[in-house]
């Protein structure tokens, strides 16, 4: 006899699972058969052979407690899989009905949003056609492309507002007085405006083709100027170089020349070309040789000044000195420089000692003379320096805020002072001996005339005569 002892609960699982099963045994040692439910597959206490159960789904579990023993449960693989079977042709048949639903959705909303995308192309693409901008699109569809429509129509009317029409444009470039070319990438002419043709004696047929640097040439190298401002052209750099344009019948003209980048629509290209102005500055040229000569003038006649001549500007910096300024304060010399202050000049000399009143009181004497030079009344200042030279001093302010001041030698006029005085006080010396001498004269001539008086009254009263 063959005893197993379970538990309650293994027994109920064993009943439970047994139950939806369509056979189950217990097996021991070797697999051998302790119990079968369906006997006609395998006789009690013999091996089991599991050949006998193909197309059958089976589940071993080892008994808790008992590893000896094990419990295998049979089922036929069509009630096996009976659900699974189910499942499978719903789920094929919900993706069917899912795929046959998207497609239509993807369908219908296809129609439904490129139908306004569509419309809104072709709206966009007639008023590219027609170049017309008053031409507006019509809102359509959903939110989102009716917006875009507003937003479209929005950026439209300030294109209207910003463009002028191309005969406009013509009318602006043509009516310009100076000269405008417009090249390629490779330097050749595009476009002219009438000023170009009229300066350089061009038709714009005749320039059109034709190098840049055929029409404007430097005086000195004609081919390093135009290749250095298509160079910086190409960098993306803009330049102005004065240059000459040379005219269909020879004439030369200076102008004064400047480029910068067309920008290309295909942005592979670095550069899709420049536009060239030029300006004539033929009368200011002219201007700037008068000016030169005005200024050669200026000097010469500063120059020839026998007084020192000096021009401080509104910063109170030196803007223009002749060489007479410097011969005068030869010790300040080093600091007399176009920009130096006067402060650093009255100081530096006051330094190395080029003022005699400078002397053991250098930062009062700086001040004093700063003061008197910013606050200028036109009087006269004489001033002494350490070789004994004098100096007078005039200095006056200029309308814009600058300082003009003069300085003339006055050393012999000092020294014709001095021996005046010296001729003064000894001229007084003397009248004072003089004074003295006329004083004892009118007591001599007094004594005398009372003398003679006396004398003559004796002689008149006589009563001799007297010879």
């Amino acid at each position: 006899a063959i005893v197993v002892e379970f538990e309650a609960m293994e027994l109920a699982t064993l009943l439970a699972i047994g139950g939806q099963a369509d056979g189950y045994f217990v097996l021991g040692a070797d697999d051998a058969v302790l119990l079968a439910s369906n006997p006609a597959l395998q006789s009690a206490g013999q091996g089991l052979d599991t050949a006998d159960l193909d197309g059958w789904v089976t589940t071993g579990r080892t008994i808790p407690g008992r590893p000896d023993i094990r419990l295998l449960v049979a089922m036929t693989h069509e009630r096996a899989f009976a659900a699974v079977t189910g499942i499978r042709g719903i789920a094929l048949l919900a993706l069917v009905c899912t795929i046959a639903a998207l497609v239509v959705g993807i369908v219908l909303t296809a129609y439904l949003a490129t139908r306004p995308l569509t419309d809104f192309t072709e709206s966009i693409r007639g008023i590219g056609r027609s170049s017309d901008l008053a031409v507006r699109v019509q809102p359509q569809g959903a939110a989102e492309f009716r917006e875009l429509a507003h937003a479209f129509n929005r950026m439209i009317l300030r294109l209207q507002e910003t463009t002028t029409s191309r005969d406009e444009t013509d009318n602006i470039l043509n009516s310009m007085s100076e000269m405008l070319i417009v090249v390629d990438r490779h330097g050749c002419v595009r476009s002219v405006n009438q000023a170009a043709c009229r300066l350089l004696c061009y038709d714009r047929e005749d320039m059109t083709g034709r190098q840049i640097g055929e029409f404007f040439l430097s005086p000195s190298d004609d081919t390093e100027t135009m290749t250095s401002v298509r160079g910086r052209r190409e960098r993306g750099k803009k330049r102005s170089v004065e240059t000459v344009a040379v005219t269909s019948i020879g004439k030369t003209i200076p102008v004064l020349l400047s480029s910068s980048n067309l920008v290309a629509d295909d942005t592979s290209e670095a550069n899709a070309g420049a536009i060239y102005v030029a300006l004539d500055i033929s009368d200011r040229k002219l201007a700037e040789t008068e000016l030169r000569k005005t200024q050669e003038q200026l000097y010469t006649a500063i120059e020839a000044m026998s007084e020192a001549f000096a021009l401080y500007d509104a910063k109170d910096r030196l803007a223009l000195c002749n060489s007479r300024y410097r011969e005068f304060y030869a010790e300040s010399a080093p600091a007399i420089r176009v920009g130096a202050k006067f402060e650093d000049i009255i100081r530096y000399g006051a330094e190395n000692g080029q003022y005699a009143e400078a002397i053991g009181r250098i930062e009062e004497f700086v001040a004093e003379r700063v003061l008197l030079h910013r606050h200028p009344t036109g009087k006269l200042i004489d001033q002494q320096l350490s070789d004994g030279r004098w100096l007078r001093v005039q200095e006056q302010r200029t309308r814009d805020g600058g300082i003009v001041g003069l300085r003339t030698d006055i050393t012999g006029l000092k020294d014709r002072e001095a021996e005046l005085r010296r001729q003064s006080e000894a001229l007084a010396v003397s009248n004072t001996h003089l004074e003295r001498e006329i004083g004892r004269h009118m007591v001599t001539a007094a004594s005398l005339r009372e003398s003679e008086s006396r004398a003559r009254a004796v002689f008149e009263t006589a009563a001799d005569g007297v010879v």
